[in-house]
């Protein structure tokens, strides 16, 4: 699929008024910089946003259209759905393309992938296309694709998912789509209460593409998920989400927009990763003292400290037992002298007397150190001679390292960087 077009480049659109094709022009404008690695299409915007507006404007009633809502939220880069119609309308058969975003920059070009659907043996047609999303000067948020700029810093990506219509859908979709002319659309019964599969109550226009809508959802869900795997083993980074959809709507027929209820942006997401659990607040006293040597930089082992703390709020608790150890095992070796450099950490340990660490404190350094090396050495799996590797999706001690242990070992290598400060660790 490509997107290639020449500056005014002349296209044609077939819509259905009365049976009878009715050709409308359109035009392309190519780039005039080179993107990295894709071949995008800059159309103009005002004759995309006017071919919107015919068929949803806003209904009788309603304060603002479904297509202002979504403008507003920046759910949709007005290029990449011109380009969906195009690529809609050139299939055989029905299909109904969604639209949503998810809060990871994806890059696997201009293509389009086939993953398979939930159920009937389907499958869907994905597009991952990188965006940038930002605010304005004035809050508004606003949906950038890549068309050559050096500024450009995707922080999400744009997915378009085309998805056949099936079964009874696909048999009533002829009477939905005699439902459009080139005066819009038409919210004319599609399906009688006798036809309906639902409760016996009769569907018009706007009903059916609401039950599609909200049926591919799960579809969507499954073959995004399956893209999003094979992916992260390629790209060898967890380009997993949550299974929601950012943004979500849907595009049933050429131009026109549907959701069911109003979708959550995508910027949602972001606001709602930094919301943390409220805690007490820390000694004034200490904050206090410490801003007349807060001139200084971070140490080295200060920004190791916050990668602890982060990884700790993002629930890898194992990743902080290890490593926090390891800063521990560092910090005591640097204040040891002579030969007592070359203990290992169980040496070290008992190195420092009471007055550093108390008995509690080493004792659970002893018993996090055995996990520790239960955790490097495999245990379980140490004696493991297959090559399947990935049948591994944890260790049976995964569970025993919680939230309480990542913040304890947090504080322990804290009070020792600040016991090696004052002069308190020297052996």
């Amino acid at each position: 699929m490509s997107f290639a077009a020449n500056i005014c480049d002349t296209q044609t659109i077939d819509f259905v008024d009365g049976g009878k094709p009715l050709q409308k022009r359109w035009f392309l404008q190519q780039s005039t910089t080179e993107s990295r690695n894709m071949d995008y299409v800059v159309m103009d915007e005002a004759w995309i946003l006017e071919e919107l507006q015919m068929f949803n404007s806003a209904q009788k009633g309603q304060k603002k259209s479904r297509l202002e809502h979504l403008i507003e939220i920046a759910a949709f880069p007005p290029t990449i759905l011109a380009n969906a119609v195009e690529e809609q309308e050139r299939r055989d058969a029905p299909h109904v393309v969604a639209f949503f975003q998810i809060p990871k920059p994806i890059f696997a070009g201009s293509g389009l992938f086939s993953a398979p659907a939930k159920e009937h043996n389907q499958s869907v047609d994905l597009q991952f296309t990188p965006i940038e999303l930002s605010f304005d000067i004035a809050g508004r948020p606003k949906c950038e694709i890549d068309i050559g700029q050096l500024s450009f810093r995707p922080n999400a990506t744009q997915i378009c998912a085309f998805v056949p219509i099936w079964q009874k859908r696909a048999d009533y979709y002829p009477r939905y789509e005699r439902c459009f002319s080139s005066f819009g659309m038409t919210n004319n019964v599609v399906i009688h209460g006798h036809e309906s599969w639902i409760e016996g109550r009769p569907l018009t226009a706007v009903d059916f593409e609401h039950n599609l809508s909200s049926r591919i959802i799960r579809e969507l869900q499954f073959s995004t998920r399956r893209f999003l795997k094979s992916y992260s083993t390629v790209a060898r980074e967890d380009a997993l989400t949550d299974d929601w959809l950012y943004s979500y709507f849907t595009m049933p027929y050429p131009w026109r927009l549907s959701y069911g209820s109003p979708p959550t942006p995508t910027y949602r997401y972001y606001v709602d990763a930094h919301k943390r659990d409220v805690v007490p607040p820390y000694n004034q006293k200490n904050i206090d003292g410490g801003i007349n040597f807060s001139f200084r930089k971070f140490s080295r082992f200060e920004k190791q400290i916050f990668s602890l703390s982060q990884m700790s709020l993002e629930g890898n608790y194992g990743l902080v037992a290890v490593t926090g150890l390891s800063l521990i095992e560092w910090i005591l070796k640097m204040n040891a002298t002579g030969k007592n450099k070359k203990l290992n950490l169980y040496g070290l340990i008992e190195l420092f007397d009471g007055d550093v660490m108390s008995g509690d404190i080493k004792k659970y350094l002893h018993d996090l150190r055995k996990l520790r090396n239960i955790i490097i050495h495999m245990n379980e799996y140490s004696s493991f001679k297959g090559n399947s590797a990935h049948e591994i999706e944890h260790l049976s001690l995964d569970e025993q390292i919680g939230k309480d242990d990542a913040t304890q070992i947090i504080d322990i290598a804290w009070n020792l960087f600040r016991a090696s400060n004052a002069g308190l660790l020297q052996r």
